[in-house]
């Protein structure tokens, strides 16, 4: 990071000297029109302009391009940048910055050796590395354990990972080379229980992460899962009472030599019981805020009854939820066991250190490089200055997972500047919000002189420009039929949970009708002059039929209001549609 910094500085100078090479001080408090990059190679121009495209039209300062700096460093693409400002104009009333960029190495392929039982594209999906990245030594050392965690989590649990690169100065790129020892695969072939003597086998095995091989259950052994199991029966035993039990032990019986395709693992868990405790209430010390009743009533175990621990976590996070909930984010909240061993019971003191409540004092985004911040904003159920509540937190998350604008939401809570004060986090990963539909159909058609074939093409965008308005355009095209529609969405009118909506259609159609040239004397279809003839033949009316066009203009209006209960989100919508239909010969 010092490194990063000492470099950082020199170019800073560096740029102020090719600045100086111009009027001095011109560029300061000139608006930047554009940021440019030359020497691009595998990186898109289009995704930097996505990740700078904020810093245009801002004021020129030192602090702005230190941060514009800054953020082309953390970007890790390249390995050498050479800045240059430029007038956008002949009196020097705007300015370009360019920067002149070496682009790192970008992976040109990965390939796996050795790998006989899993396939490729399972390996591929398993890391992220991916084809044309630029190329990182660490996300490399990153892949090789997410490779090794893969294959253990598939039962081979002696596979080995070693990673190799070969790099095209030509080309500026590399290869990644992933080398994999596989070894045998792990199963479970058995597993037995010591010192169990409270409950069978079959209710033990039913709690355990690992199970044993069996028709359509692999069986497939995970070093991991040894410690859930030991936490699973610890679990058990304590809803019934037995505070004191736990696994003391799991012995491994390896057979390497009966399949040479298989290791065969019997799994012995010894199980040290102890004695049952029964209930004995429970009391509490600090609490101002909420009674000691009240908080009483958040553990479902009555006095006498058979101790379960289940139970009393559960109530214990009850408690503590509570609080949060109510926005006391900063109290310090713990529990002592009591316990009577003469008797068999035991109690809980639950200690409280009550502080003020916390507010809300920075709410931050992080990773949105499309959507813009108030488009997020403005689904959170909470602002800056707010009294913090979790419940809100997780419904604003909600709302915003609702969008379909991410494929990622995560809520993270960081202590503020202040003891009662918190920065509310929020980590979303982008997603395609764009989607295109084609298609062709065949199909019968009633006129023989008209084509047999339609198509159809649809364009939707959910999140326009990032600002979280809806376009869409659906086009359909037969021998006798064409329309046009377009759609636009505005989700949020005047800064308020009400959409308002616009679609405009055109369509024409050409059509076929009897014809009757002596109307309105003989409402007949030529060239019948009777009902009685033209029921005896009206196939004969099908020659002489008229065609026509008929042209449709459509204008529709749709508006709703959005509602954020705590259980969903409530949307009451409607709208008219107008319509204008002309025909002509």
């Amino acid at each position: 990071m010092l490194k990063k910094k000492i470099v950082g500085f020199i170019l800073f100078l560096f740029v102020l000297n090719c600045f100086a090479q111009e009027p001095e001080g011109w560029y300061n408090g000139k608006p930047v029109l554009e940021i440019k990059f030359k020497g691009l190679q595998n990186i898109e121009a289009s995704e930097l302009d996505e990740i700078f495209k904020s810093y245009k039209k801002k004021t020129f300062s030192d602090d702005l391009y230190w941060e514009i700096l800054q953020k082309i460093y953390a970007l890790d693409y390249f390995t050498d940048i050479v800045p240059k400002a430029i007038p956008a104009d002949e009196k020097y009333n705007s300015v370009f910055l360019e920067f002149i960029v070496k682009e790192k190495p970008a992976v040109k392929d990965i390939v796996f050796i050795g790998n006989s039982n899993i396939k490729k594209s399972d390996l591929l999906s398993a890391i992220n590395i991916k084809k044309g990245d630029i190329f990182n030594e660490i996300n490399v050392k990153n892949a090789e354990r997410a490779l090794k965690d893969f294959y253990i989590e598939k039962g081979f649990t002696k596979a080995e990972i070693a990673s190799n690169t070969s790099e095209d100065k030509e080309k500026n790129s590399i290869k990644v080379e992933f080398s994999v020892k596989e070894g045998k695969v792990s199963v479970i072939n058995k597993i037995l229980f010591e010192g169990n003597s409270k409950f069978p086998e079959k209710a033990l095995k039913k709690v355990l992460v690992s199970k044993e091989a069996w028709l359509l259950q692999k069986g497939l052994f995970r070093e991991d899962a040894l410690q859930a199991d030991k936490s699973a029966i610890k679990l058990f035993y304590g809803e019934h009472g037995y505070i004191d039990a736990h696994v003391e032990t799991i012995k491994r019986d390896i057979d390497s030599t009966s399949d040479p395709q298989k290791d065969q693992i019997t799994l012995t868990y010894v199980i040290m019981e102890g004695e049952q405790f029964t209930y004995a209430g429970i009391d509490f010390q600090g609490n101002y805020i909420f009674s000691s009743e009240e908080l009483g009533e958040k553990f479902k175990l009555k006095k006498g009854d058979i101790f379960n621990l289940k139970k009393f976590e559960i109530g214990f996070g009850d408690v503590a939820n509570l609080y949060y909930e109510n926005g006391y984010t900063g109290n310090y909240i713990d529990k002592k066991e009591n316990r009577n061993t003469s008797t068999k019971e035991v109690s809980y003191t639950v200690l409280i250190i009550e502080r003020e409540r916390s507010h809300i004092e920075n709410i931050i985004i992080k990773g949105n490089t499309k959507t813009k911040d108030k488009v997020i904003l403005r689904e959170l159920l909470l602002k800056e200055g707010d009294v913090f509540s979790k419940t809100k937190i997780m419904n604003s998350f909600r709302n915003l997972a609702n969008l379909r604008y991410f494929s990622t939401v995560l809520p993270d809570v960081l202590p503020g500047s202040e003891p009662d004060l918190v920065d509310v986090i929020i980590n979303v990963e982008e997603q395609s919000t764009a989607g295109i539909q084609f298609g062709i159909t065949f199909s019968g058609v009633s006129d023989t002189n008209a084509f047999p074939m339609s198509v159809f093409a649809q364009w939707e965008e959910k999140n326009l420009f990032g600002t979280g308005r809806e376009l869409s355009v659906n086009l359909n095209a037969a021998s006798d039929t064409q329309s046009l529609t377009l759609g636009f969405t505005e989700n949020w009118f005047l800064g308020k949970p009400i959409s308002v909506g616009f679609d405009f259609s055109v369509a024409h159609k050409t059509l076929n009708t009897y014809q009757d040239l002596m109307y309105p004397f003989n409402n007949i279809p030529d060239p019948h002059l009777t009902m009685d003839e033209f029921n005896a033949n009206p196939s004969l009316s099908d020659a002489f039929k008229m065609k026509y066009d008929r042209l449709e203009f459509g204008f529709g209006m749709n508006s709703g209001y959005r509602w954020f209960p705590k259980f969903a989100v409530i949307t009451l919508r409607g709208g008219v549609n107008f319509g204008i239909v002309k025909k002509f010969l």
